[in-house]
C-alpha cells in the first residue's frame, strides 16, 4: 500500500493524534488472541509492553487511564505454571495483581491482561481469549548486552611446563563466562526465527532460557533466578555467532555470518579467526594464561603459573558461594551458580570461574574438533585445574551439554567504535512512525529558520540509517510526497534536512 502525506511547512507544531500515544507506547485496538498479540507487535517493530516498575506502570497509565481495560501485556507463565517472566527477557519483579490472581482457572491462563471487571489490576487470561494489546518501541535502544572484561597484560610470557600459556600480545578476557539473560539478548535480535538453530528447545529448563511464540516470531526469555547463570546447552559454532554478532554490533540488524569468524554462504564452516576481528572466542593459550598465568616477581609461583586459576596449587574447597578465596563449584554439585558467585576467589588477571562451574570452549582447532578447558560440576579436582583439558571435544551441533559454556575476549586497546559520517544541518529534525492501518497520521513540519532554503525528506526504518526520498527547492509549500516503497508491514520515519 502507498503512503500518502502532506507536507505543510507553515506551522511550528507537529499534529498528533486525538488518542493517547507516545513515543514508547501505543494501544493498538482490535481483536488479537495473546500468541497474535505477540506477532502483530513483532510486524510492527514493538513487542507487547512490558511493565517493570512502579513508574513506568505509572507512565502507562497516565498515559492510557482506563483505555488499557482488556489490553494484553507481555507476560506469561507459559511452559512452567507460576513462574512468570517478560519474554523480552527483562527481570520479573514488579506486579499489579488483582487479589487472588492469578489463579489459572481451568488450568489454561497463562497471558497476562487487565480484565475489565478489575480495574487496572493484573489478572491471567487463557490462550483464545481476544482483546486489543498495548505496543511498546524501543525509540533508543542500548546495546542490549554489556560484557566486562579485565586486560591480561604481560606480553611475551613464558609457556607453563605444560607447553601452553604462551602470549606475544597484550588482550581482554571476559571477566565472566557468558550468561543467560545475555544469550537470550542474542536470541531476541537474531532467532526470531532460528534458521542456525541458535536455541535448543530440548534443553529447557536445564538452561533457563525458555521459548515462545511461532515460526517467523520467536521470543525469549530467562527462568527467574537463572539470569545470571551461565549459558549452557550452546555449541561451538553457536558461540561463534554470537561474538559475530557482537562484532557487529549486537543488534537485531547485526550479522552472524561475518565479523570474527567467516560462515560460508555454501555452509561451510569458518576456519580460523578472521585478523580484525573485534571481539572473538580466546584460544588455548589466551584462555590458559588468563586462568593459571602470574609473574613469579609479583607473586606468582615457581614457573608463573598455578595448578587452579583461584592463584593457588591446592584443591579449591567445594562449598557453595560466596566462600573464600579458594573455593570452586565442581565435584558434588549438581547445578551450576551464578557467574561470580565466588567473589574472592579469582585468577591474577581478575577472571572468575575458570576452574569449576562449566567446562569452557577454547577457539583452538584440534583435529575431529577442539578442547575445553576449566572442569564443571560434578567433576573432580583432577579435572579442574591446568593439568587436564579434553582433547578434541566434537565441536558440532549433537555437543550441547548442562556444564559447557563460554566467555569472550578482544584485542587490547579495544577498537574504538566507528565514527558517525557527518550529518547534514537539519532545518528541523522530526520523525513519525507509521501507525495502524497502513496511514501515516496528519503532521505538520517545522521550519527553522524561515528563510526560502531547499530541503530533502529523508526515510528511515531504523533511526540510524536515511535514505534520500525527494528534494524541494525552497520552503514555500503545501508540498505533497507520496513513499512508493511503504507497506503495510514496515514501520518508517522521516525528516527534513538542507541541502
Amino acid at each position: 500500500m502507498k503512503i500518502r502525506a502532506i507536507l505543510f511547512l507553515l506551522s511550528f507544531s507537529i499534529c498528533l493524534p486525538t488518542r493517547a500515544q507516545s513515543p514508547k507506547y501505543q494501544l493498538i485496538q482490535g481483536s488479537f488472541t495473546w500468541s497474535e498479540a505477540n506477532i502483530d507487535a513483532a510486524r510492527r517493530g514493538g513487542h507487547l509492553a512490558t511493565i517493570t516498575s512502579e513508574e513506568e506502570w505509572r507512565t502507562v497509565t497516565g498515559l492510557f487511564g482506563t483505555s488499557l481495560l482488556d489490553a494484553f501485556l507481555v507476560g506469561t507463565d507459559e511452559g512452567q505454571e507460576g513462574v512468570w517472566r517478560w519474554v523480552t527477557g527483562e527481570p520479573w519483579g514488579f506486579t499489579k495483581w488483582h487479589a487472588g490472581q492469578p489463579d489459572n482457572s481451568s488450568g489454561v491462563q497463562n497471558y497476562l491482561w487487565l480484565h475489565p471487571a478489575y480495574g487496572l489490576d493484573w489478572d491471567d487470561a487463557d490462550g483464545n481469549s481476544k482483546s486489543r494489546y498495548l505496543l511498546e518501541f524501543e525509540p533508543n535502544p542500548q546495546p542490549p548486552v554489556q560484557i566486562e572484561f579485565v586486560t591480561v597484560a604481560d606480553a611475551g610470557n613464558p609457556p607453563d611446563a605444560t607447553g601452553y600459556g604462551k602470549v606475544d600480545y597484550v588482550f581482554q578476557i571476559g571477566k565472566f563466562e557468558i550468561n543467560n539473560l545475555q544469550y537470550a539478548a542474542f536470541l531476541n535480535a537474531k532467532a526470531k526465527s532460528d534458521p542456525h538453530s541458535l536455541y535448543d528447545p530440548t534443553a529447557v529448563p536445564n538452561n533457563g532460557i525458555f521459548r515462545s511464540g511461532t515460526d517467523g516470531s520467536f521470543s525469549y526469555s530467562v527462568n527467574s533466578g537463572m539470569e545470571r547463570k551461565p549459558v549452557t546447552f550452546v555449541n561451538f559454532y553457536k558461540a561463534m555467532r554470537f561474538v559475530n554478532w557482537l562484532n557487529n554490533g549486537g543488534t537485531w540488524q547485526s550479522d552472524t555470518e561475518t565479523g570474527a569468524y567467516t560462515f560460508g554462504s555454501d555452509g561451510s564452516l569458518p576456519t580460523r579467526r578472521n585478523p580484525d576481528a573485534k571481539i572473538f572466542l580466546p584460544n588455548e593459550n589466551e584462555w590458559y594464561k588468563a586462568a593459571y598465568y602470574q609473574p613469579v616477581e609479583r607473586g606468582g609461583p615457581l614457573g608463573g603459573y598455578w595448578l587452579y586459576a583461584t592463584r593457588s596449587n591446592s584443591a579449591p574447597k567445594s562449598e557453595l558461594p560466596p566462600g573464600g578465596t579458594n573455593s570452586a563449584n565442581y565435584t558434588t554439585s549438581v547445578s551450576v551458580t551464578d557467574v561470580g558467585a565466588y567473589v574472592s576467589a579469582s585468577s591474577y588477571y581478575g577472571t572468575f570461574d575458570q576452574t569449576g562451574n562449566v567446562w569452557e570452549w577454547n577457539e583452538t582447532a584440534l583435529k575431529g574438533g577442539r578442547a575445553i578447558r576449566g572442569g564443571g560440576i560434578g567433576e573432580p579436582a583432577s579435572k579442574i585445574g591446568s593439568s587436564f583439558r579434553f582433547d578434541n571435544f566434537n565441536d558440532g551441533a549433537g555437543w550441547e551439554q548442562a556444564d559447557l559454556g563460554f566467555r569472550v575476549a578482544r584485542p587490547f586497546p579495544p577498537p574504538e567504535p566507528p565514527s558517525s559520517p557527518p550529518q547534514p544541518p537539519l532545518i528541523n529534525s522530526f520523525t513519525l512512525s507509521r501507525l495502524a492501518y497502513g496511514r501515516i497520521q496528519g503532521f505538520r513540519i517545522p521550519v527553522s529558520p524561515p528563510d526560502r532554503t531547499a530541503f530533502a525528506i529523508e526515510t528511515s526504518v531504523d533511526l540510524k540509517t536515511w535514505m534520500p526520498l525527494i528534494k524541494f527547492p525552497s520552503n514555500s509549500g503545501p508540498f505533497e510526497f507520496i513513499d512508493s516503497a511503504a507497506t503495510n508491514d514496515t514501520r518508517r520515519f522521516y525528516r527534513a534536512i538542507k541541502y
